[in-house]
């Protein structure tokens, strides 16, 4: 049997859509507060996700980096006359990357913890 093709609906204008919501035909929120409580918790559990992305990349980034860093200073190593030098390369270099690191790392926490405490407030003034 043959089915009946649905008529596509027309797209509302704007005028119609602003009628609409003036006559509550359409569902808002009428509390500018909802809205923004809600846009604050979006934002924050955004900001948690992007600490916690930074953190766990920046793991591996500087795992990485070590890594690359380290290869031509084996190379040297293998040398005997330059062995101990090199053994003392490796190890400042690799205390000189992973606080650089560990100085990212802190950054991004504290700006989380900031920018948390920052839309904590947000949130508190717009429940008031």
């Amino acid at each position: 049997m043959a089915t009946q093709k649905e008529t596509p609906k027309k797209k509302a204008s704007l005028k119609t859509m602003k009628k609409d919501v003036q006559e509550e035909k359409v569902e808002v929120p009428h509390k500018k507060e909802g809205i923004q409580r809600v846009f604050i918790g979006k934002v924050k559990n955004f900001n948690a996700t992007v600490k916690k992305s930074m953190v766990s990349y920046s793991k591996k980034t500087e795992k990485w980096h070590n890594n690359a860093a380290v290869w031509p200073l084996e190379r040297l190593a293998k040398i005997d006359r330059f062995e101990q030098t090199a053994d003392d390369m490796i190890a400042i270099q690799a205390k000189t990357i992973g606080h650089s690191y560990d100085l990212l790392r802190t950054v991004v926490t504290k700006v989380d913890d900031i920018a948390d405490e920052i839309l904590t407030r947000a949130a508190k003034r717009y429940a008031a």
